[in-house]
């Protein structure tokens, strides 16, 4: 049975798939034009490290989340998540990494 969900990896923003021909706008197998990538990243996470009392909390993440996209941080117990997500939000300091977050460092350059 059809259906008028949008498919996955479909990026036509919801909208049904019976389309006038005039409609512009991005469809599965038809080309995009280039965009800046700094532009296009929600999230974008490199080297990311965070230590409590000489334990390492966040080992390394690299990480990149476009705009629009649905992401999921999964992990057991004490895997460092909630850090991860704390720094992203600039609540929390990092020791080493690059993070950016619509462009901006959440942690505004301090380190600590």
């Amino acid at each position: 049975m059809a259906s008028d969900l949008p498919i996955a990896g479909d990026r036509t923003s919801g909208r049904a798939h019976g389309r006038d021909a005039k409609d512009e706008g991005p469809r599965p197998g038809r080309p995009v034009a280039e965009a800046d990538p700094e532009s296009v990243l929600a999230v974008d996470v490199r080297g990311l490290v965070k230590s409590y009392a000489g334990t390492q909390a966040v080992r390394g993440i690299d990480l990149s989340i476009r705009k629009g996209e649905v992401f999921a941080l999964l992990g057991p117990n004490g895997a460092g998540k909630t850090t991860t997500v704390e720094i992203l939000e600039g609540y929390r300091s990092r020791d080493r990494g690059d993070v950016r977050v619509l462009g901006m460092d959440p942690g505004g350059g301090a380190r600590g």
